[in-house]
């Protein structure tokens, strides 16, 4: 077999000869026949045909251009010499070498000596994020540690779980430019964006139709002979490959055999040595890579790591693509201080009946740790997650559950290293089944918790399981769309509309609203009250409206009542200060009264050099609720409302119905807002606002809590939108009078204080380009709902800055750094760079985070990432994705931009 001239790099842009424009085929032509021209042509036309000069073969579009050609009639081969060039526009490739043979119409046989060129078109697409979608934290990761957050220690006050990222196995082929948009409805199912662990993509059912556009991967290279074996499917010898473009030696793959197979978009290599800027790295004895950006079986690219919790770290994934709507990724990971963990990870979606949406989707994770050298004990966890659709038998009835648990506390904070899951400290396990209507909807709730204490100095209280929960809601119309103007009585004694022209003829409705739940609640703690609660709040509401007035009046009795047993208690119920729980049986019974009205006025105005619509929108709200004693009612899922400018228009200051705030107060606000004239798109909003109370607040979550801390005036004020090009403001304050005292004349001074504020702005001029600035500062002596003396624990002041920027071509710093000046020290901190290149990308991070562990005290831990991306095979290193997703908002993976639309500026 004859040698390469050249055979130590990747195909330069002489070694492909520049494509010549095939002859035209003549109109008519049939599909299946061949046609063979040239200079001279000998031999028998039912036989074989000798061609000599210029001596081309064309059939079904395929092209094979050389010297001199053999052209067997009978056998459909062709043996060709001297100057062979092949060319498939079907397949996309182009291949130049010494000689060849082929059955042409089968597409088999070889060529040797051989510079190729593959191009190859695919539709990617992105997810849209419906409901279902899953927001859980990966279970098994690489190892490190637990954020230092302050969390909560009230049995009713719970966070929700989730948010953190998956796996970092990630395997993704390089995109050389994009060549024309797709439509949606001719997107296939695969997905190059979503975060999940072992592969790319999302589970979806066929014919789901996400976002997507069509690139075009072009990769090339040499080889002693490469076999055709059939449409679409090659082997090669002694060969390179390579995804970067011409002349370029990024990164390429020189293996004994390569196989490439583009109808199923996957190859491998055997015995293959992996090259980047010349110099070889990386030997695998079998490497398998995908030729697109879908999801196939096989070995994931490996990822390495070292923490100073766990030492070096390795994983090497396998994924299994068993079916479009089902996958499962196992990942072996070794643990340099602890030992050997085993992850198995899957997902599934499907439907039921003829609908073309899921009617059901999930995902089951398990991960077991034998023998944890460092605890000396077994580690393990296990997440299953299900949502079910039961409208194919019973339209309104659908389902979920969501179970998860560890082996102990200190699982995500030794073993995980997302910082989202480490700083939980709660794991959902809930059933759900819910049937809703039109009008009403009916659910029923089952939900415990394993409660997670990594802090033992902020330790965290068990909270409440329901066993079980049923929920009723309804909403009623009584009047439908006719105003109390227009309504009377007939002959029948019915309601009926009539016509008038009173100023409140517009569309009015007088609507029934019935909210109704049934809990019983147990706890694991012993002294805790458990029991029975019941609550129901029927409403009558209605709304006058006319052009730019609404008013909108609402009367509701809210009823509550308890069946616990407080009164078997030893200690009489006590638990988070309500120690006057004494009776087995306690109700409650209030009256809410509120009217809300407003005004909307709009003028014309420019900003910017743009036509504006700018609206001033008045309003003024009226709360009335009569004080009640309820320090004898039990405290079961319960907290304060985090105060915000919303938080103004609502009945409750508490999130539960165990606690309802007396009020007898007006909100006074007044809202601006700033949208484009053409097009309706909001660009600022500015609020201002004063809550007034006539009487004080009275209701406070424990009965030894004092007194409320809000003074007779409340002012929020808030503003948000784009203040300038690329420019985004986001502020809030909270300020409210506080009694200061004065040691001279042993009296108190009123004196306005801002208890919580925060300020966020963020310039992003480009996808790649982001700079985000955070202020946020809660006053020591602030408690939402009480008041205490002297610094306290909810005290905030912290700033945060960081973003991603480009500082010369493909070289982009990234960084944080969170600063906290309660505790004069560094919260979290990051900085590393990027190097996107056209066929590879390089990114170094470092990373340093106040932590927990098992074996520890609280520390700074430091972690260090780097990773290699090489485009069209994988990546190798640890991933940072995740941490930079993190901690930085809007962080785009400069790769990822061009899947995704420009961003637009109204400026401009």
């Amino acid at each position: 077999m004859a040698k390469r001239d050249r055979k130590d790099q990747p195909l330069a842009a002489t070694d492909v000869e520049s494509p010549v424009e095939p002859k035209p085929m003549p109109k008519g032509l049939p599909k299946d026949q061949t046609e063979l021209l040239a200079d001279t042509i000998t031999g028998r036309n039912d036989l074989e045909m000798i061609a000599n000069g210029n001596a081309e073969l064309r059939r079904d579009g395929a092209l094979l251009k050389a010297d001199r050609m053999v052209y067997n009639i009978v056998e459909d081969n062709v043996d060709a010499q001297g100057g062979v060039i092949y060319r498939d526009p079907g397949q996309g490739s182009v291949m130049t070498g010494s000689e060849a043979n082929m059955v042409v119409a089968a597409r088999t046989g070889y060529i040797d000596n051989v510079n190729y060129e593959i191009r190859q078109q695919q539709r990617v697409t992105q997810p849209n994020q419906g409901p279902w979608t899953f927001n859980t934290p990966s279970i098994g990761g690489t190892g490190a540690a637990a954020t230092s957050q302050q969390r909560s220690t009230t049995p009713g006050s719970v966070p929700a779980y989730g948010g953190a990222a998956s796996a970092t196995m990630t395997q993704e082929p390089g995109v050389s430019q994009i060549a024309a948009p797709a439509t949606a409805d001719t997107a296939p199912v695969d997905s190059p964006n979503a975060n999940m662990t072992g592969a790319e993509g999302p589970v979806q059912l066929p014919g789901q139709a996400p976002l997507a556009k069509v690139i075009e991967t072009v990769s090339h290279g040499q080889a002693s002979r490469i076999y055709f074996e059939g449409e679409g499917r090659y082997k090669a010898q002694d060969a390179t490959y390579t995804t970067c473009p011409a002349g370029d030696s990024g990164w390429y793959l020189r293996a004994s055999t390569y196989h490439a197979d583009y109808e199923q978009n996957s190859g491998s290599a055997s015995n293959s040595l992996l090259y980047f800027q010349n110099v070889p790295f990386l030997y695998t004895p079998y490497a398998f890579f995908p030729l697109d950006r879908g999801r196939h079986s096989g070995f994931l690219s490996p990822s390495f790591g070292s923490s100073q919790l766990n030492g070096f770290q390795a994983a090497v994934p396998y994924y299994f693509n068993l079916a479009p709507n089902y996958d499962a990724t196992f990942t072996p990971m070794v643990y340099g201080k602890r030992g050997v963990s085993l992850n198995m990870d899957t997902r599934y979606i499907g439907n039921e009946g003829k609908t073309v949406a899921p009617t059901f989707s999930g995902r089951d994770a398990f991960n077991i740790m034998p023998h944890d050298s460092m605890t000396n004990r077994n580690r393990w966890s296990f997440l299953t997650q299900h949502q079910q659709n039961f409208g194919t038998y019973l339209p309104g009835l659908t389902g979920a559950w969501d179970l998860q648990g560890v082996s102990d506390s200190y699982y995500f904070t030794d073993l995980n290293n997302s910082l989202a899951a480490m700083s939980q400290s709660y794991l959902p396990r809930t059933g759900r089944l819910n049937y809703g209507s039109s009008s009403w909807n009916a659910s029923v709730v089952a939900q415990g918790y394993q409660t997670l204490n990594f802090n033992p100095s902020s330790p965290v209280a068990t909270p409440y399981q329901l066993l079980p929960q049923v929920n009723f809601s309804m909403n009623r119309s009584l009047l439908g769309s006719a105003g109390f103007n227009n309504v009377r009585l007939n002959d029948q004694d019915e309601l009926e509309v009539i016509q008038s022209s009173g100023m409140f003829d517009q569309p009015t409705r007088l609507d029934a609203l019935v909210s109704a739940n049934n809990s019983y609640f147990t706890n694991q703690t012993q002294g805790y009250v458990q029991g029975n609660r019941f609550w129901a709040y029927p409403q009558l509401a209605t709304s006058w409206q006319s052009p730019g007035v609404f008013v909108t009046p609402k009367f509701g009795v809210h009823y509550t009542q308890y069946n616990t047993n407080a009164g078997q208690l030893t200690t009489s119920g006590a638990y988070n200060g309500t120690s006057s729980i004494s009776s087995d049986v306690a109700s409650r019974t209030l009256p809410i009264l509120s009217l809300d009205t407003g005004m909307v006025f709009d003028r014309k105005t420019e900003y910017f050099g743009r036509n504006l619509n700018q609206t001033l929108e008045p309003r003024l709200y009226y709360l009335y609720v009569p004080y009640r004693d309820q320090t004898n009612l039990p405290l079961f899922d319960t907290g304060v409302a985090d105060v915000s400018y919303a938080q103004m228009f609502s009945e409750n200051m508490f999130t539960g119905w165990d606690r309802v705030s007396n009020a007898n107060q007006v909100t006074a606000a007044i809202t601006s807002r700033h949208s484009m004239e053409k097009t309706g798109q909001q660009l600022m909003s500015f609020s201002l606002g004063q809550r007034i109370f006539f009487q004080p607040q009275q209701v406070n979550l424990y009965a030894n809590q004092p007194t409320s801390s809000y003074g007779s005036n409340d002012y929020f004020a808030q503003a948000s939108g784009m203040v300038a090009p690329y420019t985004s403001l986001n502020t809030y304050a909270q300020v409210s009078p506080y009694a200061q005292a004065n040691s001279a004349s042993n009296n108190t001074t009123s004196v306005n204080r801002i208890n919580r504020a925060s300020i966020g702005a963020r310039f992003q001029p480009s996808r790649e380009n982001v700079l985000n600035y955070t202020y946020r500062y809660q006053n020591q002596d602030y408690i939402p709902g009480g008041a205490t003396s002297g610094a306290s624990s909810s005290a905030v002041m912290q700033n945060d800055i960081n973003g991603a920027w480009k500082i010369w071509g493909p070289l982009r710093a990234v960084g944080r750094y969170t600063y906290s000046g309660v505790q004069s020290s560094q919260i979290e901190s990051l900085a590393g760079l990027e190097y996107n290149a056209a066929c590879w990308a390089l990114r170094a991070v470092y990373h340093r985070a106040m932590t927990y562990s098992s074996t520890q005290t609280p520390f700074l831990n430091t972690s260090f990432f780097i990773q290699l991306e090489l485009k069209g095979m994988g990546s190798v290193g640890s991933s940072p994705l995740d941490v930079l997703r993190r901690n930085i908002p809007n962080y785009t993976r400069t790769s990822d931009a061009a899947f995704m639309a420009p961003m637009t500026d109204p400026y401009y």
